[in-house]
């Protein structure tokens, strides 16, 4: 059971539009009428966007926000993520990889010269050490939250060493299998 002062793994975050005072769909900042870059601000909690087109148009929708253990701030979950995920833990876990390949590897920027094929596979590499850095540096946060080795077998291309990391960290408390005095 979890305790009540628990950080959510997510929240209602709000993306508002200023005509309405509702929330925004999607996560890009662009006019749905006029396809123009929305003007506005943004924090790590919230944000507010609006544009000043003739045509305006608001479709409002919830804003999910993500909580990033590593770096304990709020992030906007991925829509397409939500589109692919149902369960919780696999959806915050995409969301986390997402997260850390692109604000804590901000690799993306350093790779522009890659061909889409080779940035597939840097990307599945990429990906493959964010679930284990994010099973090393988040495990106590992991274990609160129930987050389970099928979890990360969920994620597309998880591979052996990955779920063997898991297994490990998540199913043994991060004991390992050698225990002094046994």
């Amino acid at each position: 059971m979890l305790e009540m002062d628990t950080i959510p793994l997510f929240k209602q975050g709000t993306r508002r539009c200023y005509a309405c005072r509702e929330g925004l769909t999607g996560q890009d900042k662009v006019c749905y009428a006029c396809q123009n870059d929305l003007t506005g601000t943004y924090n790590d909690n919230d944000c507010e966007w609006e544009c000043f087109c003739s045509t305006w148009v608001c479709r409002c929708q919830p804003c999910i926000k993500v909580y990033c253990p590593i770096c304990q701030l709020y992030f906007t979950s991925s829509d397409y993520l939500a589109s692919v995920f149902q369960d919780e833990e696999p959806r915050w876990l995409a969301n986390m990889v997402m997260h850390y390949r692109h604000d804590h590897r901000a690799w993306d920027r350093s790779h522009p010269y890659l061909s889409s094929r080779s940035y597939e596979h840097q990307k599945s590499i990429i990906n493959e050490q964010a679930k284990r850095q994010i099973i090393r540096k988040a495990t106590p946060f992991l274990l609160e939250h129930g987050i389970r080795p099928e979890h990360f077998a969920a994620l597309q291309g998880t591979e052996q060493k990955t779920l063997q990391l898991a297994l490990k960290k998540l199913l043994t408390g991060g004991l390992g299998s050698h225990r002094r005095g046994m």
